[in-house]
């Protein structure tokens, strides 16, 4: 599965603050939100693949909303002779060499609020990423999507609490961290209140949890057995709670 980038220009931006609008209206109300974005000449989006969409061009700049490539209605390969290889994202409107892929939106921001390309960029995690695309429709580096994802989750889930966002699940459960930014795991040990401490070591002792890093079924377990502070803990430090399922935990 590889991660899609989807470019917005300035010429195309009114049209799209009115379909964000129509977007997280939809998905406030838990309805699906199925559309189409052009991906210029590229040929090898595959269904399922992930999706973000990125202002370019005059500020605001930066990442409005994410989603995933599904199966088109109308599918160019089985209209079209000439495409009979491409997968079945691929609509069967084709302009001037131009394709256009099927998008389920997931998460939304309010086009005054975009994830800012350069505070990614100042991140230690990013060092290295690869955030200026010519065209739309280009792979985003794997080594750097869970980060993108963690976020982009952060980002997204801040702006519910404030009406600003939307989305079809909490996005801060979709950033399974595997390393943490490669450094030693003992430089890298998460330092936790003692309550802490021992309550994440009652839940990972129950084996009620298939995997630690899911942060939301974790904080609901908590909630379930009375560890409010575990649960309040990873709340306000779900950044640190990803690293330390990858690195370990210890007392201060």
């Amino acid at each position: 599965m590889l991660t899609i980038i989807f470019l917005c220009n300035e010429l195309d931006w009114s049209k799209t603050k009115k379909v964000i609008e129509e977007v997280k209206s939809n998905l406030i109300v838990g309805k699906v939100y199925h559309g189409f974005w052009n991906c210029a000449d590229i040929q090898n989006i595959q269904v399922g693949d992930k999706a973000y969409f990125k202002k370019v061009g005059k500020k605001p700049l930066g990442f409005f909303a994410s989603g995933r490539i599904i199966s088109a209605v109308s599918q160019l390969k089985s209209e079209n002779p000439n495409y009979r290889t491409v997968s079945s994202a691929y609509d069967n409107n084709l302009t001037n060499n131009q394709f256009s892929v099927a998008v389920e939106w997931s998460s939304v921001v309010d086009t005054d609020q975009l994830l800012d390309i350069k505070k990614l960029q100042e991140k230690p995690e990013f060092k290295g990423a690869n955030f200026k695309y010519q065209k739309s429709g280009c792979t985003f580096d794997s080594n750097y999507v869970k980060w993108l994802d963690h976020y982009w989750g952060e980002h997204c889930y801040n702006l519910t609490q404030v009406q600003k966002a939307a989305f079809d699940r909490d996005p801060r459960s979709a950033a399974p961290v595997n390393n943490a930014i490669n450094r030693p795991r003992n430089e890298t040990k998460i330092p936790v209140p003692e309550e802490v401490y021992q309550g994440l070591a009652q839940i990972k002792s129950h084996k009620a949890i298939n995997n630690m890093s899911d942060s939301i079924a974790v904080i609901r377990h908590a909630r379930q057995i009375g560890l409010n502070q575990v649960a309040s803990w990873i709340e306000s430090n779900p950044r640190n709670y990803l690293i330390g399922t990858v690195n370990g935990f210890e007392l201060p």
